[in-house]
């Protein structure tokens, strides 16, 4: 009986080209012939997203092309490597990736697979957001480093234990090419600890510290004045102690009545462009920077050097 290992190679990757990627790799997991012939054939990959779950006993890939979305479990079956399987499963899939992801994402709800994930890949994954949902710094770093830097601008971050706002090391982090040449950072259900200067590179930040101070204001609206590409940075925060030292600092605030009873407080800043304005904005549990057009200035609000 014949085999689809006997077809000429050209008839072979003409059935190739009628499968999506997804059944190519299950086509890829027959045998060892068709697995080599598949990878020497370079299968363009049409992935747009990837999202990992590590869970105890279990991996969970989940996979969206622009027309499919696929999911894949892996199980811990009588002591199986199944962790070793997924991450070489996804690193076949990602091989022939001609494109950036728009998102890859890993949550790690368990913590014995670190040593597993970067083993597996013998290239960068190319990616314009990077998510991650942890416990803690090394965890990330298992990660961050297989990172391809030239196409990522968005790092997310969050605390797989919600609301307990714990504190995020970031040394070994902030070293990473990743994290010197990414755009967006956004940092939630962590508390940070290190200098807020060391956020200054990002367009758009948000990171939560345990409290806010005017000289930490003062810092950021300095830096936004003389920054070429600063655009918003919001600081959450866990003890109120902004308002009256903000006060005190650049005088009464700009009041908006907004709906349901809310008012926002804001002041507004000359910059060197003449058609834009930074505006520093106050709420119960955040500080926000962000520039805008002079033209959407409120009625009554002035812009002080």
């Amino acid at each position: 009986m014949p085999l689809l290992t006997d077809l000429p190679d050209i008839a072979l990757r003409k059935v190739l080209e009628k499968l999506d990627f997804v059944s190519v790799q299950c086509l890829r997991k027959t045998c060892h012939d068709l697995r080599n012939f598949i990878d020497d054939a370079n299968v363009v990959s049409t992935l747009t997203e990837a999202y990992v779950v590590l869970v105890p006993n279990s991996i969970s890939l989940e996979l969206t092309f622009p027309s499919l979305e696929n999911q894949i479990r892996y199980e811990n079956n009588d002591g199986s490597d199944f962790a070793t399987v997924a991450f070489r499963d996804l690193e076949s899939m990602l091989r022939n990736q001609k494109t950036a992801l728009n998102s890859f994402r890993i949550d790690f709800l368990l913590g014995q697979l670190l040593e597993n994930f970067p083993g597996s890949f013998k290239r960068c994954v190319k990616t314009r957001r990077f998510q991650t949902t942890v416990i803690n710094q090394d965890e990330i770093m298992s990660v961050l480093p297989i990172i391809d830097e030239e196409h990522l601008s968005e790092i997310h971050i969050n605390n797989m234990i919600v609301k307990k706002f714990n504190v995020l090391e970031l040394d070994q982090i902030k070293r990473t090419k990743q994290w010197k040449q990414c755009e967006t950072v956004r940092i939630l259900e962590f508390l940070v600890e290190t200098p807020i200067q060391d956020f200054f590179h990002f367009k758009n930040v948000h990171v939560t510290y345990k409290r806010v101070t005017k000289e930490m204001v003062v810092e950021l609206k300095e830096a936004f004045l003389i920054s070429s590409h600063m655009e918003c940075f919001q600081i959450s925060f866990k003890v109120n102690a902004h308002e009256q030292q903000l006060i005190d600092l650049y005088g009464p605030l700009f009041l908006i009545d907004m709906p349901l009873g809310r008012v926002e407080r804001k002041r507004f800043f000359q910059t060197s462009e003449a058609n834009q304005v930074l505006v520093i904005s106050l709420f119960s549990e955040h500080v926000r920077l962000n520039r805008m057009s002079s033209e959407l200035m409120p009625f009554g609000a002035v812009a002080f050097p």
